[in-house]
């Protein structure tokens, strides 16, 4: 496996939203009962739902399908010609989607999305992560080219955002 299907498949992993069957037993070691799993499992949901767009899942999936399309449409490119451009566009788009900028920062959507859905220590689990923005984005820059980072939802910064 190479590196970047390492980091996909990692990303994937830690950036599940549902709660799998250890997780839900877990908490019930912990105490929880059911109406408070019920609970917990509702607001886990109703945060993913309101970050959805950031979710590393959904981000790939979008932009795997652009990708498709545009391998599909590069065949007739000649005949509509603005289909295959529309395409383009719109998987550069999404590519962008869900990068804000706050504070004088580019906020990575994969980073913003860990920490709101409460799953701030799988961060740690990424060789190019750093609690300092700036150490985080040289790793980030270190090891990984633009086009992985914009894919993964990796840190960038304001001179590669223009």
């Amino acid at each position: 496996m190479d590196s970047e299907e390492s980091l996909e498949a990692e990303i994937l992993k830690l950036g599940k939203h549902d709660l799998d069957d250890d997780e839900i037993n877990k908490l019930q070691e912990k105490g929880y009962s059911t109406a408070a799993l019920i609970v917990y499992i509702l607001e886990k949901r109703r945060i993913y739902m309101e970050f959805y767009l950031k979710s590393p899942a959904e981000r790939l999936a979008e932009i795997k399908s652009h990708q498709e399309m545009i391998i599909l449409l590069s065949n007739i490119k000649g005949i509509v010609p603005n289909l295959f451009d529309f395409e383009q566009a719109t998987k550069i788009e999404s590519l962008l989607q869900g990068f804000t900028y706050e504070d004088g920062k580019i906020i990575s959507p994969t980073i913003f999305y860990f920490k709101k859905m409460g799953e701030e220590q799988a961060l740690k689990n990424f060789n190019w992560y750093d609690e300092d923005y700036f150490k985080a984005l040289e790793k980030s820059k270190t090891n990984y080219s633009l086009a992985d980072r914009l894919k993964y939802g990796l840190m960038i910064d304001e001179s590669e955002a223009c």
